[in-house]
Formats: structure tokens, sequence, C-alpha cells
């Protein structure tokens, strides 16, 4: 290596020419290299969410988490796995084993084994779904839309239109929309029909917060076919308010809230809307 540098030194112009020649070399390489703003990378870890309306912490356990935990456990390939049970949902999170080759086939073993399982409960809609923790469904885009001269549903409708656009778009895996708002139905209160009925607007607006419940029951106790019993009583349209009785007596007439009230769907509260 010494000589080598001896020969440099004395041969300045050919140590010019040798030192030109690798910068050339090395800009036309990298001229050559593979580059990618948002390049795909794949963290190996898998998550399930299912979800069971009105489901407690408990119920979601026993009829969505431990279903799914006792089908991945027949799963070579999974390093670990960690669960969730909150109310109404549940969250499998699955770490894949380093020592797996082909880690899409573990994956799609995993998408089996969840869409095989027939032991849901009939009120989850929804099969749980298995979605993969990689870069290329993270959000690289965001879109705000807001106006002054347009109303909410011209807004949202417009938003609609934007995301089936983008759906359509070569590249584009996922388009989610955000800022949408519940509806809202508005009750006006007659005080005079407070008093003659002899109510007061907390007792009416504590009756309609018990009302406007969706929860679950338990099971029917049955060993042969057991089923979870989920009461659904929360508001979908107006006349379900209007049903709600105020006040019930033997002897006396049944108060419903369609006797003396007035509803309307109001628009939605203005705030900004995110597509």
């Amino acid at each position: 290596m010494d000589s080598f540098l001896d020969f440099l030194v004395r041969q300045k112009k050919l140590a010019l020419v040798f030192t030109i020649g690798l910068i050339v070399l090395g800009l036309i390489a990298l001229k050559g290299i593979q580059r990618d703003q948002f390049p795909a990378v794949d963290f190996e870890v898998v998550n399930i969410y299912g979800a069971l309306p009105g489901g407690s912490p408990e119920d979601i356990e026993k009829n969505l988490t431990n279903p799914i935990e006792d089908e991945l456990g027949n799963i070579s390939g999974i390093d670990t796995y960690t669960s969730q049970s909150r109310e109404g949902r549940t969250r499998v999170e699955i770490k894949l084993s380093q020592d797996v080759d082909d880690k899409s086939e573990v994956k799609q073993e995993i998408r089996n084994a969840i869409n095989g399982i027939n032991s849901f409960p009939d009120e989850v809609d929804q099969r749980p779904r298995v979605i993969d923790r990689k870069t290329s469904r993270t959000s690289i885009l965001k879109i705000s839309l807001g106006s002054k001269d347009y109303s909410y549903e011209e807004i949202r409708d417009i938003t609609d239109d934007i995301a089936e656009s983008l759906e359509m778009v070569d590249g584009v895996s996922e388009v989610v929309k955000d800022g949408y708002r519940d509806r809202e139905i508005q009750v006006t209160i007659d005080p005079v029909k407070l008093n003659q009925f002899k109510l007061s607007l907390p007792e009416v607006l504590s009756i309609l917060n018990k009302r406007n419940n969706r929860y679950t029951a338990g099971s029917n106790n049955s060993d042969s076919f057991e089923k979870n019993i989920v009461v659904l009583a929360d508001y979908q349209q107006s006349s379900d308010i209007g049903d709600v009785v105020l006040k019930s007596t033997f002897d006396g007439p049944i108060v419903k809230l369609m006797m003396w009230r007035k509803l309307k769907n109001p628009p939605p509260r203005k705030r900004p809307l995110l597509g």
C-alpha cells in the first residue's frame, strides 16, 4: 500500500486522473441507486380489530378476544401476541417471529384462521379485521376542507366525491374520511306541559339519557345453544324519542314525549371537516 501511495505522489497527473475517474464513477452509481420517498417497510406486526356493539369488556373478552387467541395459539411463526378488551371492541397485536423466512405466508394463515371462526355472536355484524402495520398504510397526504359559503351537507358531499376519486388513483391503498359529525335531535320542552304533568326539566333529561342506551344483558344460560343477549335501546330517529314514556301510573294516563314535544333534526355544529 505504501508503494502505491509513493507511486501516486511521483505521478501527480496520473493521481489526478485516477481521482477524477473515481468521482465520475461515484456520480454514475449514485444516479442509478433506487430511491423512494416513502419506502414500503414491514414492521412484522399484525393487528386484529373486532367490535361487538354494546358489549362490556367481559363480554368482549369472552365472545371476541378468547376465540381469536385460541386460533392464534395453533399458528406457528408467531412470537408473541397481546390483547386489549374494551367496551364494544377488542384489539390483538401480533409480533411475528424473526426466524420465519416467509412472513407473508404466516400473515395469510392468520387471516384464514380469523375468517374461519364460527363462534362469534350474531350481534357481530362485521368480522374482525386483520391489518398489517407497515409504512404503506401510513397517511402521506391530508386534505382539509372548509368554507363560509357552503353548508356542512354540501362540504360533506364534496368530501365524498373527492374520496371516491382518490380511491380510483393507482397506488392509493386507502382513503380515510375524518371529521364527520354525529346526528343530533333537538327536543323543545313546553314549560306549561311540565307543570301540567308535574315533571321537572332534569327529570325529563334523566329519562331521555337512560333510555338512550345499548348494553348487554348476559346470556340465556343454555348449555346446548348459548346466546348473548344485547339490548338495543339507543335512538335511531326522532320517532324513537317520541315513544319515550315520561310518566305512568296505575290509574292515570301514560305520558309520552310525543304528546307535548317538538323534535327537530338540526344541522351539525360547525367545526372543521377533514377528508
